[in-house]
């Protein structure tokens, strides 16, 4: 059994220690598509979420979590989440994240071009001193705006649903985003098995992007790669 496989086979069958403790319901069916794949394990997730904290004296220690939501919140829901408050309050949208170990190089550089293409477009890779390869495919929808100082509110009621607002439509273009890069990942092992790339040259093995591009008038514009990969085309 080769090191990665080893891996996979750890982690898969690691108790999932999450405050969660399962997978998001939206992510569940590209969670299980990319477990099951050969050159590919998730190693954490998120299909996106709204944080209403509460700061202490860091932001995880002392962290007070007021309202935590995988799905599209309700203005009366933020309000009653700020009923009884004595810091600083911050209002967070944090959109979908996932890590995922890859085989080799190339079988992260074909994912990588899934993602862009999918409008994931603030995804990287990294690799490990030991040559751990793990992508981390992330979009670029973030909001976040304080709340309160020292229990003090510094925003109007107005103001709050603005950003609830704002939050369901970020909810909405995200699961967009999921829903494509789902079926751009199929597309990705559909290739790969018809090609019966194993057989062929690593020039060969890894073609040149061909997935569903993001749809014009998606707010996401700002694009960050942390590894250009001409260099291996």
């Amino acid at each position: 059994m080769s090191a990665f496989d080893n891996q996979k086979k750890q982690c898969l069958a690691a108790v999932d220690l999450s405050r969660k403790g399962s997978i998001d319901a939206p992510i569940v069916e590209l969670i299980e598509k990319i477990n099951s794949s050969e050159n590919y394990f998730t190693t954490s997730s998120c299909s996106g979420r709204l944080c209403i904290y509460e700061s202490g004296e860091s932001r995880k220690k002392g962290c007070k979590w007021l309202l935590v939501s995988h799905t599209s919140p309700e203005v009366n829901e933020v309000n009653k989440s700020l009923e009884e408050i004595s810091g600083d309050v911050v209002f967070k949208f944090e959109p979908f994240i996932l890590h995922i170990q890859c085989r080799e190089v190339g079988d992260a550089q074909t994912l990588h071009a899934a993602a862009v293409a999918s409008g994931m477009r603030n995804s990287g890779i990294t690799i490990g001193q030991k040559g751990k390869i793990i992508i981390a495919i992330r979009s670029t929808q973030h909001l976040e705006a304080p709340l309160s100082h020292n229990g003090e509110m510094l925003v109007s009621s107005k103001y709050i649903e603005h950003l609830v607002k704002l939050t369901n439509e970020k909810f909405v273009d995200n699961l967009v985003r999921i829903e494509r890069f789902t079926e751009n990942f199929v597309q990705l092992l559909q290739r790969r098995n018809s090609e019966n790339l194993g057989k062929k040259s690593d020039k060969k093995h890894y073609p040149e992007k061909k997935f569903s591009d993001s749809k014009k008038g998606d707010k996401d514009n700002n694009i960050e790669i942390e590894v250009n990969f001409d260099e291996f085309l």
